[in-house]
């Protein structure tokens, strides 16, 4: 990692047209904590997250009923580290958390993988 983020502030050494990055998937691991009670807001868990992850994002995962967004008991965790924690501990509580793990997207217009219907061409 040490050897990427060289070539990142090497930027002047390199060619006009080149642009080094790092690519998320190698800085920021995603993960899942079940069974969060839906009144906790979410500033209210970043409060509560031990001292060591207080800079993980947090999101609350929602699902669709007829026409309305209703919260679950599931917080997805962003944490900007390269190996995903076992668990965290959450108002002094050690939570085992689950990699997150992306839904499939079908196009609803063709019914191939990878894109959304507005995107199908």
């Amino acid at each position: 990692m040490e050897e990427a983020n060289a070539i990142v502030d090497l930027q002047t050494a390199l060619p006009n047209d080149w642009i080094p990055y790092i690519p998320n998937f190698k800085v920021l691991k995603i993960g899942q904590i079940f069974g969060i009670d839906t009144e906790y807001s979410i500033e209210t868990l970043k409060e509560a997250i031990e001292a060591t992850y207080r800079d993980v994002e947090l999101e609350r995962i929602y699902r669709k009923e007829k026409d309305e967004l209703l919260a679950t008991s599931t917080i997805k965790l962003y944490f900007k580290l390269t190996t995903l924690p076992e668990r965290i501990k959450l108002f002094g509580v050690a939570t085992k958390v689950y990699p997150y793990v992306f839904n499939v997207l079908q196009c609803k217009k063709c019914y191939r993988y990878g894109h959304a219907a507005v995107n199908c061409g």
